[in-house]
């Protein structure tokens, strides 16, 4: 199996832009699945819902670059995950400057596999 790591960069770039390809086609089908405001089922017992929030410097900490999209992604997730209360938040990323930050603020991160 190889690695990301060791790709030549055209290799790294095809594949990032193929799993590009597939998540904007994945999102475009919960959409055609029913009203992504509401519930769509992901699974058998997942459901997805598209909420959007402009993030604001209240209330967000004060090293929060909003300007930055890391800390626009995080600012906006750490509004949302109060709204609800019994969901699971897990943010997928192998960045180490995006977990450092992730970790500043008690948000749960895996690795990609």
């Amino acid at each position: 199996m190889t690695t990301c790591e060791r790709l030549p960069g055209r290799a790294l770039a095809d594949i990032l832009r193929e799993a590009a390809k597939k998540a904007d086609r994945r999102l475009k089908g919960l959409r055609n699945n029913g009203d992504v405001s509401r519930a769509v089922k992901v699974a058998s017992d997942g459901h997805a819902i598209f909420e959007y929030i402009e993030p604001r410097p209240k209330a967000l900490p004060d090293w929060l670059d909003l300007a930055v999209p890391d800390g626009c992604f995080i600012a906006s997730t750490l509004l949302l995950s109060p709204q609800h209360p019994g969901s699971s938040w897990y943010i997928v990323t192998s960045d180490l400057n995006m977990k450092t930050k992730l970790a500043a603020v008690a948000l749960p991160f895996i690795e990609p596999q």
